[in-house]
């Protein structure tokens, strides 16, 4: 259902579906207050870009189509921390199993030579501000903090291996690894 390869830079026409993608979900997540992903956010030239696309489509009038899906960027922590990972998913594939088919895909192990799927990342901070129903579920970590009503989800993640292999396409820019603070553990981050 879903293909998706790691990028150093994007072409035109990819850089502006991804655009277009971004700006599709922080208008529908604006309502309810959550922050937004963008390209133009500064980040440092070390960062990994996935973009996740749907399998082209065969189906009559949709011939050869393969949108992208989700986006995700891994940014190395300069102090040698955990990789901070932000990661969208197109508005209209939400609560179609896109993130868990890529998390079966990738795994979630960063014990592996290059770190988590090759990134140089040795632990990651996943997080989801708000109470958006897909941070409820994702991976099934509960809120870490309250603040103003909202709740905040971080996770430092070590792993098992991946079931089915990694993205495709070469890895950019394999900086250090990340510190190991999270190593071999599941647990919430500290702040």
């Amino acid at each position: 259902m879903i293909t998706c390869a790691w990028r150093a830079s994007f072409a035109p026409e990819e850089e502006t579906e991804l655009r277009e993608m971004l700006a599709a979900a922080a208008a529908d997540d604006a309502e309810a207050g959550f922050p937004a992903v963008s390209l133009d956010q500064p980040y440092r030239d070390d960062a990994s870009h996935l973009v996740v696309r749907l399998l082209p489509d065969q189906r009559a009038g949709h011939e050869g189509s393969s949108p992208v899906a989700a986006y995700l960027r891994v940014e190395p922590d300069p102090e040698g921390g955990p990789a901070t990972v932000r990661y969208v998913v197109r508005p209209e594939f939400r609560s179609r199993g896109i993130s868990t088919l890529l998390v079966e895909r990738l795994g979630l192990d960063v014990r592996a030579d290059g770190g988590w799927a090759g990134t140089g990342a040795a632990a990651l901070r996943i997080w989801a501000n708000g109470d958006h129903p897909a941070a409820q579920r994702r991976l099934g970590v509960p809120a870490t903090g309250q603040r103003a009503g909202t709740s905040r989800r971080d996770l430092l993640v070590a792993a098992g291996p991946s079931r089915t292999g990694g993205a495709t396409g070469p890895r950019p820019g394999a900086g250090g690894r990340a510190g190991g603070g999270g190593r071999g553990l599941v647990r919430p981050a500290r702040r």
